[in-house]
């Protein structure tokens, strides 16, 4: 762009030059046409230097429009950064309030109460509709009153047609007698209707009853159910042979629930929850043990007691929190790498203990 602005003003420095010599000369037709041509040119040069500065000012013009957009489209990745930080903050934080530990049994004990509390509600509302049903068989009662009445009166009416004429009174006495069977009909069929509705509503009573004390039952276990928990220890020495060797707590102190086996060391989940299991090895004088927690097939967690070179005895407490689901194994056994050269000892109340209970 500067060349083509120093083009111009050379082309017009030129032509004024020119022109200037041969202001007075007699011109050929060449150097008329020369001149002519360099008007030309020199417009031309004017005219491109004018589209020169348009053209400046519309670079001018774009740049400031990038720059800007670049500055926005900055902000919006600074943004997004942000906002991509607060949402894995966000999912670490549901992740850490995982609920997998609802209590699946109480789920459906709960579910189970709902529906029979839906039941006690429905059939209460059919004992409202039989009382109104009571209160309309009051009604018919009054009406029955009113066709005694009417009774009576075609009783009276009877004599008094009877009196003054026998054929009209044989006719009376047939219509009365009609009107009178139909009645008992009606009175026989509605006292037997009474007599079905109120041991409806002497069944409905019952019902309702035996539902309220199922209700305190089933409230009564809620509030009284044990979580399952146990509590057992090695009785004798048992000696290490190998890795992982299942270890044995023959002796049971607590077992709600009855879900640990003594005789093969393992305790099976009876409802899916959070539970947290310990253990405890005594290690004898110069001897080392590793242990390790399975539950489910996975290793959750390992002790080493180690008195190789200390000349005394030793004992190591593991713990671990867990959610465990119902049917999954949990054990003690050897770890795969040094399981360990010694015995799980026994002296006095020092012992080898595996213990677990659930928490929610």
């Amino acid at each position: 762009m500067n060349m083509l602005a120093k083009l111009s003003s050379a082309v017009t420095i030129l032509f004024l030059f020119v022109s200037k010599i041969f202001v007075d000369a007699d011109l050929s037709p060449e150097l008329r046409e020369i001149f002519q041509r360099l008007d030309v040119l020199e417009r031309n040069v004017t005219k491109l230097g004018t589209e020169n500065k348009e053209l400046k000012e519309d670079l001018r013009k774009q740049k400031e429009s990038f720059d800007n957009y670049k500055s926005i489209m900055s902000t919006k990745h600074d943004d997004f950064t942000r906002q991509d930080l607060m949402m894995q903050k966000d999912i670490k934080f549901i992740k850490f309030k995982d609920l997998k530990s609802i209590d699946t049994t109480l789920i459906q004990m709960a579910s189970d109460l709902s529906s029979t509390k839906t039941n006690v509600t429905e059939r209460f509302a059919e004992l409202e509709n039989d009382i109104k049903l009571k209160a309309r068989l009051d009604d018919v009662a009054r009406i029955d009153m009113r066709l005694q009445e009417a009774m009576d009166g075609l009783e009276t009416l009877k004599k008094v047609v009877n009196d003054s004429n026998a054929n009209v009174v044989n006719k009376i006495d047939n219509d009365v007698n009609g009107v009178m069977n139909a009645l008992t009909l009606k009175m026989r069929t509605q006292t037997e209707f009474n007599g079905k509705q109120s041991k409806k509503l002497e069944d409905m009573e019952n019902s309702v009853t035996e539902l309220q004390h199922s209700l305190v039952g089933v409230d009564s276990i809620l509030q009284n159910r044990t979580p399952p928990s146990f509590y057992a220890f090695m009785s004798y020495p048992v000696a290490v042979t190998g890795p992982q060797q299942r270890m044995v707590y023959d002796t049971i102190r607590t077992n709600n629930g009855n879900a640990y086996n003594n005789s093969t060391g393992i305790f099976i989940v009876p409802e899916t929850g959070t539970y947290v299991f310990s253990w405890t090895c005594f290690s004898y004088v110069e001897e080392y043990i590793r242990l390790e927690i399975v539950v489910a097939g996975t290793i959750y967690g390992g002790t080493l007691s180690d008195t190789q070179e200390t000349g005394d005895a030793d004992t190591e407490t593991g713990l671990v929190v867990v959610n465990a689901r119902a049917g999954d194994e949990v054990f003690i056994r050897t770890q795969n790498n040094g399981p360990g050269n010694g015995r799980l000892y026994v002296e006095f109340e020092s012992v080898s203990t595996f213990s677990g209970w659930k928490i929610s």
